[in-house]
């Protein structure tokens, strides 16, 4: 995965993950009128609509927050939350209690 080529006007897939990063965030912690996204057709979907100015589908900019997507857990219809850190590895919890850590 490219994350440095160009896609559109100076801006890279990194570029569109950096700005759709913290709507993300809100949006799986729960913190955002829009609730958490429950499969990979949402979040494409989400993604076209939200990346500013190019609003044609991304494939690494997918593959990015796919791949978070998929760690967000799902136990007895409890959602586990997704907690941020600034350089993006996170942990899940449910409740107040931790249960994975990751790294990107």
């Amino acid at each position: 995965m490219n994350m440095n080529r160009h896609v559109w006007e100076g801006w890279t897939p990194q570029n569109f993950v950096d700005e759709l990063s913290p709507t993300f965030d809100m949006i799986q912690r729960g913190e955002s009128w829009r609730k958490p996204f429950k499969d990979e057709k949402e979040l494409k979907e989400w993604l076209k609509d939200q990346q500013p100015y190019y609003k044609k589908h991304i494939p690494e900019v997918f593959n990015y927050f796919k791949k978070l997507l998929k760690n967000c857990f799902f136990q007895e219809n409890v959602k586990y939350k997704v907690l941020w850190k600034e350089n993006h590895n996170f942990l899940t919890m449910c409740g107040n209690n931790i249960n994975y850590i990751y790294d990107k």
